[in-house]
């Protein structure tokens, strides 16, 4: 379940939607992930238009936090947990707009385009986030075998 007004997800949630899990209760690293299996489901089925709602609610709260420089990690009202700025997140959003018509999400996408590759200490969850939004939005991530 994400919040009604900012999109955020919780890092673990019940099959319910309901947030649980000690300290998982907010939108942080794994929940990141939420935002890539709304955008892929999208870009593939186009079956719910509630992805379209939820990209635009989401990226409205991020582009609020400033495009080049949000936090990555928050509660689910908005508030800010982390001033850290992570290309992994900076991917899952640039594939969030690709639900949304070019002008909308338009900056969000060239925000993944103009990444450094991550390195570092975080450079394999990022990196993979980062690797798998470029094969998505360069068209080159599509479902085989259907």
């Amino acid at each position: 379940m994400v919040n009604a007004q900012t999109g955020l997800a919780p890092d673990y949630a019940e099959f319910n939607g309901a947030p649980s899990g000690s300290g998982h209760q907010e939108f942080r690293f794994d929940a990141w992930r939420v935002i890539s299996n709304i955008a892929v489901d999208f870009q593939w089925w186009k079956a719910n238009g509630w992805a379209v709602e939820e990209s635009r609610r989401l990226l409205t709260f991020f582009r609020a936090q400033g495009i080049a420089n949000y936090g990555n990690q928050f509660n689910l009202t908005g508030s800010s947990l982390s001033g850290d700025h992570s290309p992994g997140l900076v991917s899952m959003n640039a594939l969030a707009a690709l639900a949304l018509p070019a002008p909308e999400g338009q900056d969000f996408v060239q925000e993944l385009w103009n990444l450094t590759p991550p390195s570092g200490r975080y450079r394999y969850y990022d990196g993979m986030l980062y690797f798998l939004a470029l094969l998505h939005a360069s068209g080159r991530f599509v479902p085989y075998g259907i």
